[in-house]
């Protein structure tokens, strides 16, 4: 199902972010991905001074970046974020658009319930299933503020079951889901996972 037909009988009033903020919001975390892999690009191609070493990847951004109360107090409407290709100062031909994106988080969110949650592909990971809805939920939040181009969907997807499991007071053991992603065929290590953690908490602000 996708986030139009998950919002199509509600009032955009009773969201927290209405459509058009939703995709303002993945625009400009699509904007900053973007920007970094050209800066890269400049490296590669001798056009920049700066080594690779200058150019750690951005830091984390709290869960879209205190968006929604920009645009409510009339400051979110500056269109620079669209990334449609034309006339873009950026990279000629962007290697994801923000649509492009969304078809990633859609298709890692799918896999969540067979990481964790009452279908598990491996017993020991079986929960139920407001886990899989915590972990989904997770991981949509930290990319409405973050790029797939900057942070691993597959890494940051065992993270949000990670964290989600906590959170719904039913830790999973980083052990099983190392194992579990070796049985999707998606290997994530345990480090991967605590990284990605780490990056998970910080994007959703969560304290």
């Amino acid at each position: 199902m996708t986030e139009q037909d998950d919002s199509a009988d509600i009032p955009e009033s009773k969201w927290l972010f209405s459509s058009s903020q939703l995709r303002q919001s993945r625009a400009r975390a699509n904007r900053e991905g973007r920007e970094y892999l050209q800066s890269l690009s400049a490296a590669a191609t001798g056009t920049s001074s700066r080594s690779d070493e200058e150019r750690p990847i951005p830091p984390v951004k709290w869960f879209a970046s205190g968006y929604s109360k920009r645009c409510n107090d009339g400051d979110g409407d500056d269109d620079d974020d669209d990334a449609s290709a034309e006339g873009s100062d950026l990279l000629h031909s962007p290697p994801l658009t923000p649509q492009e994106e969304l078809l990633l988080l859609q298709f890692y969110s799918g896999k969540i319930p067979d990481l964790i949650g009452p279908a598990a592909m491996l017993f020991k990971l079986r929960r139920d299933v407001k886990v899989a809805a915590t972990a989904s939920a997770l991981f949509r939040r930290f990319f409405l503020s973050n790029s797939v181009m900057l942070h691993d969907p597959k890494a940051m997807m065992v993270a949000s079951a990670f964290l989600g499991s906590k959170v719904e007071d039913a830790t999973a053991d980083i052990r099983y889901l190392e194992e579990a992603t070796n049985l999707m065929q998606a290997p994530v290590t345990q480090k991967e996972i605590v990284e990605a953690e780490a990056s998970l908490v910080a994007g959703l602000h969560f304290l």
